[in-house]
């Protein structure tokens, strides 16, 4: 029989994002939180509030510890995760080889106890369902290559995939995975690009993360959800 395995981020699961922001800053945080950050379209969080320092946030969140993560609050995710569970039970329900269905928090780049284990285990196994068994593992980007993720997992959810897929775009051209959904925050790395610079030759907007979807498809099936779901609740 057949395990159907997911890949789940801890940093999508929790807002570590701001959770840095509030290490080098309450106050900014704090004012952070108050604009539209939830359904925020960049990346660059001076957009919202100039008084970030990005340079400051980027080296704090690269150096990001289990104190940033004890300071972080659940995010939407939890109910992509649950919506994605309850799809793959439906296909091990239809299926008869499909046995069973397992999910992977990854929590890299946090070295974590196993007091702190079982607490991420059970919270994941809340939303997850309690059938649902939850194993902890510890995986950098550089080490999910195409190849590994197509022989190991059913769908991926990541917050950095711009930085996966810089990683691994060649590999990709030779080991396709289109079969794997990853999804992913709909968020521009820094610039949110004018309507005007978004219309093709027919004057018609495109839609910049669809297009990317379309472009990738025949390699990855990536899906660009709301910031939302990638920030606090």
């Amino acid at each position: 029989m057949e395990c159907q395995r997911l890949l789940i981020e801890l940093d999508a699961l929790l807002d570590t994002r701001l959770a840095t922001v509030a290490r080098l800053s309450v106050e900014n945080a704090v004012q952070l939180a108050s604009t539209k950050y939830r359904n925020r379209l960049s990346k660059d969080l001076t957009l919202l509030n100039p008084e970030i320092d990005m340079q400051a946030f980027n080296e704090a969140y690269s150096k990001r510890d289990l104190t940033t993560l004890m300071a972080s609050k659940m995010t939407g995710g939890v109910f992509l995760l649950a919506g994605m569970v309850e799809e793959l039970e439906n296909q091990t329900h239809d299926t008869p080889f499909l046995s069973a269905l397992e999910i992977d928090v990854n929590v890299y780049p946090y070295k974590v106890d196993e007091a702190v284990e079982i607490a991420l285990i059970n919270s994941v196994m809340a939303y997850a369902g309690l059938e649902t068994k939850v194993n902890i593992v510890n995986l950098s980007p550089e080490s999910l290559r195409p190849g590994i993720i197509k022989s190991t997992w059913a769908g991926l959810m990541m917050y950095d995939f711009d930085n996966w897929l810089n990683l691994h775009n060649v590999e990709l051209t030779t080991s396709k995975i289109p079969t794997i959904s990853i999804i992913a925050p709909a968020l521009f790395k820094d610039v949110i690009p004018k309507e005007d610079d978004l219309k093709n030759d027919s004057g018609e907007v495109l839609k910049p993360f669809t297009t990317v979807e379309m472009a990738l498809c025949e390699f990855v099936s990536v899906s660009f959800v709301d910031s939302k779901y990638f920030s606090i609740i």
